[in-house]
């Protein structure tokens, strides 16, 4: 693994947990199916991320206009006793639900009393963080930080966002404290997986309509059945623009003898 510095190639996002270059073979883990929500404008899609990184990169214009409404995975959490359907972004790192569905405290659900706020470039949510149990298909943990939305905008449609992305990207959200333990951050702490890995696997819609169940998230390792060969790790960015995310540097894609 890598200490945050390396990502791999489309299918696996491996976190910090030791040094060693790739993942070790036929580790438990654990996978549960996301659906897609899709988009009828590519031009969202990208207007969504050129927002995005304006966060981070102050040559990106940031005056575009821009809908939430683009190619979306959603997986269904339950927090508590009530299921919600979250985005899953490795965008952004940050749990939340109340979008859509209300959140209503239960027995485990506790108040923190601390503000919360994300701001995406194409919507943003605030409110407050409660810690609850967060189940995510057999993956639980019992005392998970979310954010309770008592305003968000560009959600139309979802509970919320469902955060797997570095944890260095919770920083200043939570009112208090410097940045906030992810859901797989705290299943590798509570040893429920052993390595801190998440693989995503998407296949393509069939037939007319455009809510199949055709992706699956895997935590604690790579599910061998969805890729041939071996995988790839390379260096992730440092640039201003994306190193906060998820990114790599790219010089040139080639698609069989096709350089794109």
């Amino acid at each position: 693994m890598f200490n945050f510095k390396t990502l791999t190639s489309a299918i696996v996002l491996s976190f910090a947990v030791s040094a060693i270059a790739g993942p070790v073979a036929r580790e438990s883990f654990i996978t549960h199916p996301i659906t897609k929500k899709a988009s009828k404008s590519i031009k969202q899609t990208v207007a969504k991320d050129q927002a995005r990184l304006a966060k981070y990169n102050s040559a990106a214009s940031s005056s575009a206009t821009v809908i939430n409404e683009v190619d979306s995975y959603i997986a269904q959490l339950k927090v508590g006793s009530q299921t919600f359907n979250l985005i899953v972004d490795t965008g952004s790192s940050n749990t939340w639900v109340g979008a859509d569905t209300k959140f209503s405290a239960g027995s485990t659900g506790k108040s923190t009393g601390k503000s919360v706020s994300v701001s995406y470039g194409s919507g943003s949510f605030s409110g407050t963080e409660y810690t609850d149990t967060v189940t995510l298909g057999s993956a639980t943990v019992t005392s998970q930080s979310i954010g309770v939305a008592s305003s968000s905008t560009g959600f139309s449609g979802v509970d919320g966002i469902f955060g797997v992305g570095p944890v260095d990207l919770t920083e200043d959200t939570v009112s208090g404290v410097s940045t906030v333990p992810t859901f797989l951050d705290n299943l590798y702490s509570a040893g429920a997986i052993s390595t801190e890995v998440l693989g995503v696997s998407f296949a393509p819609e069939s037939g007319s309509d455009d809510d199949d169940a055709n992706g699956e998230l895997t935590l604690g390792g790579t599910d061998s059945s969805k890729y041939t060969g071996s995988i790839t790790y390379t260096a992730k960015s440092t640039s201003s623009s994306v190193g906060p995310y998820w990114g790599v540097a790219v010089s040139a894609i080639t698609y069989g003898s096709t350089s794109l």
